[in-house]
């Protein structure tokens, strides 16, 4: 693995299981942290040797070494690769074990400032068969870039930004903060209302308003029903957002209410939506 310390603003760190879906992943993670002055870790586990399937020890070991070598050969290359391409350092590290356990430790271990997953068609991200995307957003509060289904993230700037029930307030900073450096002159913002007490409209009218450090906002609102998703899909794509943001309230502070009524679907939204998504902490609001 790579010792070497780079020197950035943020930490990004991209678990992947070397698919094309990871690769993708990574692939965006780079765009992003070219936009936001990020240094990009790549973390892969292999599932443990069992000893059940060798004869003995020795070859238990034997294989062990050799699984050793091809990840590490693997990542090498594939780091190396995209480092190359896109002129930009990128360290890895790798593990063999219960793959929720060893992901886990490591976070645990480099703090990152943000995680970042692949998805696949139609699901989200799984090792072994387990939904890590899940795991993630469930157990740490950190935030967490979920890369597009197909396009890469790739924006350099003036990208078109998108907040989904949420915009950052102008006493935030960080990386909303430094979003908005690159944002387009303005950034669209999707809400989902309950349908509980409300009129029976569909999307009410565009409206433009200032909204503290971002210079303009355009807002579209739903209202809650079985295609919410589908609708709110196709206003993200009618929108050309390359990006969208929302927070994570699977960590929300005990007695805290989610500002919109989708948010209560975070996983829902987040396996819907073909886009890169970014999963905002609750330290960065």
């Amino acid at each position: 693995m790579r010792t070497k310390k780079l020197r950035a603003k943020y930490s990004l760190l991209v678990l992947t299981d070397l698919s094309e879906v990871s690769l993708r992943a990574l692939k965006s993670a780079v765009g992003l942290a070219k936009l936001i002055d990020g240094s990009i870790e790549v973390f892969h586990v292999s599932p443990s040797v069992s000893l059940a399937d060798h004869d003995n020890q020795i070859s238990a070991m034997r294989s062990i070494k050799e699984a050793e070598i091809v990840a590490r050969g693997t990542l090498q290359s594939l780091t190396d690769e995209i480092a190359d391409e896109e002129n930009l350092a990128i360290s890895y590290d790798f593990a063999f074990g219960n793959i929720k356990k060893e992901v886990k430790d490591h976070i645990e271990k480099v703090n990152p400032d943000i995680i970042v997953l692949g998805k696949r068609k139609n699901k989200l991200l799984k090792f072994g068969g387990d939904n890590l995307t899940q795991f993630i957003l469930k157990e740490f509060p950190d935030n967490v870039f979920v890369a597009g289904r197909e396009k890469e993230f790739n924006a350099g700037t003036d990208i078109s930004l998108g907040f989904l029930g949420y915009v950052p307030e102008a006493n935030e900073k960080g990386i909303p903060l430094e979003l908005n450096k690159n944002a387009d002159e303005a950034v669209t913002l999707f809400s989902v209302r309950s349908s509980e007490g409300t009129q029976t409209e569909e999307e009410i009218p565009v409206t433009e308003r200032s909204k503290g450090n971002f210079r303009k906002t355009v807002a579209f609102e739903f209202e809650q029903g079985a295609d919410i998703y589908d609708r709110l899909s196709t206003y993200v794509a009618k929108s050309n957002i390359e990006l969208l943001c929302m927070r994570n309230t699977k960590r929300k502070k005990d007695g805290q209410q989610p500002y919109d009524a989708i948010e209560n679907n975070m996983e829902e939204v987040v396996q819907k939506l073909d886009i890169p998504m970014l999963i905002l902490s609750e330290k960065s609001y």
